[in-house]
């Protein structure tokens, strides 16, 4: 549906939440190693703060080729720190 081709009376607004209600998404966890754990820990015991940790996720689009990729977030006190983990490949 065009967003143009709209109705005058109908409202772009709810139309566009209609459109997103039909969509699929699908999200999987990602699971960070153990090491980068320790180690942001240590940074964070370091400076005398305490880390919070919150898993990143793969969001998928069902019946698309969209996907997204959020990272892992550490929590210290106020601030929020962005980091994604590369697995060794063998």
């Amino acid at each position: 549906m065009n967003f143009y081709s709209l109705k005058v009376q109908d409202n772009p607004f709810t139309e566009r939440w209609r459109i997103f209600c039909m969509l699929k998404i699908k999200r999987d966890i990602l699971i960070f190693d153990d090491e980068i754990k320790e180690r942001l820990e240590f940074i964070a015991n370091y400076t005398n703060k305490k880390a919070t940790f919150k898993n990143g996720n793969v969001v998928n689009i069902i019946d698309t080729n969209l996907h997204y990729i959020e990272p892992h977030i550490m929590f210290i006190g106020k601030h929020k720190f962005l980091f994604f983990n590369y697995n060794k490949l063998t």
